[in-house]
């Protein structure tokens, strides 16, 4: 949870430090650099950061930002299947966004916390109840239209 005026990619590589037992991580291109691909790597997981346009393939001392590169070349559509994992998450956040409002209304960052927190917990409870119900009707929810 960051502040409006506070971009979310230092907190990710501060995140990142912390040791979460993660295989994968999936960033846009606001986490796209060098060293974000190294703290990944140190934690023992594979980066999927989109590049941005401007990037090169020279790693300048970092071989998990050259390796990320090479699969990225290599296996392009393996690569993006790999990366579009973090769309789960953004529909997530999006849903309940929408649900229950972009802005939090308590004034105190420890209520702003729980109150983000409760709103997941109301997300995951609706998510729970239409699974239950698709699964009394005998129909499946993820079905393409």
């Amino acid at each position: 949870m960051t502040r409006s005026e506070k971009h979310d990619s230092p907190i990710g590589k501060t995140m990142l430090k912390k040791n979460w037992g993660i295989a994968t991580v999936s960033g846009d291109k606001a986490y796209f650099s060098r060293k974000a691909c190294t703290i990944v790597a140190n934690k023992n997981a594979d980066p999927y950061l989109k590049p941005k346009e401007n990037a090169t393939r020279q790693s300048k001392g970092h071989p998990a930002y050259r390796d990320m590169m090479r699969d990225r070349e290599k296996n392009p559509e393996d690569w993006e299947e790999s990366y579009h994992v973090r769309s789960f998450a953004e529909s997530v956040f999006s849903s309940i966004k929408k649900r229950f409002g972009k802005a939090l209304s308590s004034i105190k960052q420890r209520l702003k916390k729980r109150e983000l927190l409760l709103k997941a917990i109301c997300y995951n409870i609706k998510e729970a109840l239409y699974n239950m119900k698709a699964s009394e009707l005998g129909t499946n929810r993820w079905v393409k239209r």
